[in-house]
């Protein structure tokens, strides 16, 4: 299987079309988010919103406005709030404050997999912090790359039958069931680092590499190295090899 956007993920796409919506009013995202996670906003009220946006001309969170109801105006309240409170986070701190803000935490904590969840969240968050790294305009840069981000998902998939070669840092966002990391030795992975700091943040871009994987992670070193005395590269002294398979080819 071909690595596969975690933007794929109805956990990630939920938060996007969430931001998306926050920059934007978009009427059709506004029927995706109104909902979800359930606020017992039914499929009676959401038809209401959209009449009385069409006979008054008005967007649809517009029309929320108008209608009394408690759960709706609850709506109304928390994505005002949201806006407010996007203008004074950096964008991994108002990811974070989303998810509890929408109590996503449930959502979260029903995934099959709870762990890769978080993870996804996590590269999610990363992904957005990298991509907004130099920007003076955090809400029109924002408004942008989300747009990116749609299209680009949202674009014909090709054959997934397929197997991609890439850096580290192009393979964040991404997953696949089966992944390689090639010639994980000393001096290649990590390289020679002058300082803790910066093996540290080798260690980080490993722990990336490590999480793409969803099933499989297969690594590779050439034997004709030379090695510390426990038999592994000194990187990973402190991985639990009771969970991995170390074999030597001859």
């Amino acid at each position: 299987m071909a690595a596969v956007s975690i933007m794929d993920t109805k956990l990630i796409k939920t938060l996007v079309k969430y931001l998306r919506f926050l920059v934007n009013n978009n009427d059709e995202l506004l029927l995706d988010i109104i909902n979800y996670p359930t606020r017992g906003i039914g499929p009676a009220k959401v038809n209401e919103i959209i009449r009385l946006a069409a006979e008054n001309k008005i967007t649809r969170f517009d029309a929320c406005r108008l209608i009394d109801d408690k759960k709706i105006q609850a709506f109304v309240e928390l994505i005002e709030g949201l806006r407010l409170t996007m203008k004074g986070l950096i964008p991994g701190e108002f990811i974070n404050y989303l998810i509890s803000s929408i109590n996503y935490e449930k959502i979260i904590e029903r995934e099959s997999n709870e762990k890769v969840a978080r993870i996804r969240i996590e590269t999610f968050i990363e992904v957005i912090k990298n991509f907004l790294l130099e920007s003076d305009d955090y809400l029109s840069e924002t408004f942008r790359m989300l747009n990116e981000l749609f299209m680009e998902n949202t674009k014909e998939k090709k054959n997934e039958n397929t197997v991609k070669l890439m850096t580290i840092h192009q393979a964040k966002g991404l997953e696949a069931k089966i992944v390689f990391l090639v010639e994980m030795r000393r001096k290649t992975f990590p390289i020679i680092v002058s300082s803790d700091s910066n093996m540290e943040a080798e260690r980080r871009l490993c722990y990336v590499a490590i999480t793409r994987m969803v099933e499989h992670l297969i690594i590779t070193y050439s034997k004709y190295f030379q090695w510390d005395e426990t038999g592994h590269l000194s990187f990973y002294q402190k991985w639990d090899y009771n969970y991995t398979s170390h074999q030597r080819s001859q």
